[in-house]
């Protein structure tokens, strides 16, 4: 079985944890080399990637920031775009 390149998580309030805890530890137990955590209430998106069996931080924006993940060259994604009022 081969892992997605990418796993783009919404955050469900009431879930917070399990989604950004529980679900990052399976994630890169299964070896997912970039999972990306949408958080629409604090209108925030952080990127990670897998390192040494851990995720760490590649990329991270809120409100207005534009956030370029290395894993796609040239790939800009204006928070202002994706949290609309």
């Amino acid at each position: 079985v081969v892992p997605p390149t990418v796993v783009i998580e919404s955050i469900s309030l009431g879930h917070e944890r399990h989604d950004e805890v529980t679900k990052r530890l399976d994630y890169a137990r299964f070896g997912v080399p970039n999972y990306w955590i949408v958080n629409a209430y604090r209108r925030s998106l952080l990127c990670l990637r897998l390192e040494s069996g851990e995720y760490i931080e590649d990329a991270s924006g809120e409100n207005e920031q534009v956030v370029k993940p290395t894993v796609f060259p040239g790939l800009d994604l204006p928070l202002a775009t994706l949290f609309t009022r």
